[in-house]
């Protein structure tokens, strides 16, 4: 998917199309090892214990932390644990006084209000835009993908970190 493209690209995991990208102060392609060395990237829809792995994920301090298909964990307990994790390592960051980056993919941005940190600051990326089509002057602004969201429904519950809109 787009999604996991993105996220295996900004991690430093598969080559970058076209230009570049700056990640943990390194550029993409070129520094590809140094990115690799302060991100980590968890597969959430492969993983049998997504907390676990996550855990792991963490365990090296990355200064990016990218988790792919969020939204494939619907377990609700597994989804606060999960919650607790990233809450910690952010407040770790910040103790600690060293960046900290999330990219999450996901389908649907809306469901990721019970996963993701209070305290975490929203940007969003919507890997749809470009194939979508122009909006009619007057027309409504509804996601084209049958969502039922709207660009107003989409910022108010926008990521709470960089995170890809894929669908």
């Amino acid at each position: 998917t787009a999604a996991l493209a993105l996220v295996m690209a900004v991690t430093g995991h598969t080559p970058v199309d076209t230009g570049t990208v700056k990640v943990a102060g390194f550029v993409l392609p070129t520094r590809g090892s140094a990115v690799r060395a302060r991100t980590s990237l968890v597969r959430m829809e492969a993983s049998e214990t997504p907390v676990g792995d996550i855990r792991l994920a963490l365990a090296g301090r990355p200064q990016l932390l990218a988790l792919d298909a969020v939204d494939s964990v619907t377990d609700p307990v597994e989804r606060r644990r999960i919650r607790a994790e990233l809450t910690a390592a952010l407040s770790r960051a910040r103790v600690e006084e060293r960046p900290f980056a999330l990219v999450v993919s996901c389908v649907d941005p809306a469901g990721l209000d019970d996963l993701l940190p209070d305290s975490a600051e929203p940007t969003a990326v919507d890997l749809d835009a470009a194939a979508r089509p122009a909006r009619r002057p007057g027309a409504p602004a509804t996601d084209s993908a049958d969502t039922g969201l709207t660009d107003t429904d989409r910022a108010e519950h926008g990521a709470h970190l960089e995170k890809a809109d894929a669908r």
